[in-house]
Order: structure tokens, then sequence, then C-alpha cells
């Protein structure tokens, strides 16, 4: 078990039992909002390209435009506008402070993801042929990154767009991909916690700039 492992085990369980009653907490407030389910099951690219369902708090509605039965089949966009109709009341509070995220420490756990690390992407903007791509799934996407902290507001003010999906794949995931193969190539245990640190940081900021 490699050092990274091993910190993703030791935070993942302290932060677990700290966020445990607050994820019950939410989970109430989801299901009174928007009814159930309460958890979003994302499909994303995984390490050596294998693909795993990342879990979020559900924050939009159900129905033909919205994520039916909490899985990742949708007939809406692949891409979330910042202003989404779709996103519910208590889905633009979570979302506003990240909070919808807080399930993927079970994906942690169990191995699928990182605490920090690439950003887990969409199977279907991702060219496993590309050795870009092979070097940034050779390791687990992680909840939070250098990509996550560099690109969620310039993401949020693009995808206001005519097409935003186009607008993504063209201009946003290049852009997104070099700073991931960055973060492959440098990436250490010291970096992962000032990325940890950072990303809390940014939290707090969304909290008081509310």
């Amino acid at each position: 078990m490699n050092k990274k492992r091993i910190l993703d085990l030791a935070l993942t369980f302290a932060l677990g039992c700290f966020a445990l009653p607050i994820a019950l907490l939410i989970a109430i407030v989801v299901a009174l909002d928007c009814g159930l389910p309460v958890l979003y099951r994302a499909e994303r690219m995984g390490r050596a390209g294998k693909p795993f369902k990342m879990l979020k708090f559900r924050t939009m509605r159900t129905g033909p435009d919205g994520d039916p039965k909490g899985s990742s089949d949708s007939s809406g966009p692949k891409v979330t506008l910042h202003r989404d109709s779709r996103i519910t009341r208590s889905g633009r509070l979570l979302r506003s402070i990240h909070i919808d995220e807080l399930p993927q420490l079970w994906n942690v756990w169990i191995g699928e993801m990182s605490l920090v690390g690439p950003r887990p992407e969409d199977p279907r903007f991702v060219d496993l042929e590309d050795p870009r791509w092979q070097r940034v799934l050779s390791v687990p996407p992680g909840i939070t990154g250098p990509t996550q902290l560099a690109y969620g507001a310039e993401e949020a003010e693009k995808l206001g767009v005519v097409d935003p999906e186009r607008v993504y794949v063209e201009e946003l995931l290049p852009k997104k991909l070099a700073c991931d193969e960055r973060y492959v190539l440098e990436h250490s245990p010291m970096g992962d916690l000032n990325c940890l640190w950072k990303t809390l940081w940014s939290l707090r900021g969304s909290r008081t700039s509310r």
C-alpha cells in the first residue's frame, strides 16, 4: 500500500466520523425537498480506464430532463449549466458550498477515488487511445485537485452559453487535461495536503460570500 493510499484511508476515516451526522441531515433535507433517491450515481472514468459510479447528493430534479432514479441516465445535457433549471432549491445550496460531493468519501474508502487527484470525467469525453488520457488515468480521480480548484469559476462562467458541450470540449477540457497531466507527473504527499487545505479555504470563502 503506497503513501497516497494510506493518507486517503486515514483522512477519510477521520472525515467520515465527523461528516456522518451532517450527511444524514443532508439526506433528510434532500428527501423532503425533492423526494427519493437522495443520491445521484454519476458514471465517471476511473483508474486504468475503468468506469465507476461516483456518488453525490442529488441536486437535480427527477424526470425527463433531470437525473431519473438517481442514475447517470438523463435526456438533459451532460454538462450542467451554472443556472441550470433542473437544479433544486436544496441542490443550489449544496452545490454552492460543494457539500453535495460528501458521499464521495465512500468512493475514496473503497479505492475508486482519491481525496486529491485528477478531475473525474464523463466517459463520453475521454479518449482512451490518447496518451495524455492514459497518463491521467494512471492514478485514481480525486474529490479535489489542482484542476478542480483552478477551473471551477471559469467553468461556471463559460457554460452559460447556447452550446455548453461544445464550449466544454473545445475550450475547457484541453486546459483541464493539461492541468491533470501536470498533477500526475508532479504530485506528492505534501502537495496533496496543500491542495486539501486550499480546498477547505475555498469552501470557507464560498460560505462567507453568500
